[in-house]
């Protein structure tokens, strides 16, 4: 698993769960997904600090003995375990925003268009009455 990929994606809730300036009809008002605590909640458990540490000390006894430390085959399974619960919410947060931001958008475009008043409003050029292409006849 890649520390710096755990990293990124902590770095990234965390900046997502600063308080923005809400206004009434904030689309991201009320993201709950955005939330770091509900975010990775669950994800890391007391039996994985254990596994953890229980690696970093047989670590410790082999560098001193001399030797490599060996792979945790534990501790890899439930690195990837992590990253693909990670991922999956990691997918579902970036629904959650994509719907944000669409609303975020048409919300503004609706803003925009209603700083026109109706009289302003863009009209369509009237239509010419009868034809404006000559008529050409197929015996010419």
């Amino acid at each position: 698993m890649n520390l710096r990929y755990l990293l990124g994606v902590a770095a990234a809730g965390l900046a997502l769960s600063q308080p923005a300036a809400a206004q009434e009809n904030d689309p991201f008002e009320r993201l709950e997904a955005i939330n770091p605590e509900v975010l990775f909640k669950g994800i890391i458990r007391e039996d994985d600090v254990s596994l953890l540490f229980q690696h970093v000390r047989e670590s410790m006894a082999a560098a001193a003995r001399g030797e490599e430390a060996r792979e945790s085959e534990a501790m890899k399974q439930r690195a990837e375990e992590i990253q693909r619960e990670v991922a999956a919410r990691g997918s579902v947060l970036v629904g959650v925003l994509l719907s944000a931001f669409e609303a975020a958008a048409k919300q503004a475009i609706r803003e925009r268009l209603s700083e026109f008043p109706s009289s302003r409003a863009p009209r369509s050029a009237p239509l010419p009455q009868g034809s404006v292409y000559p008529r050409s006849s197929v015996n010419d």
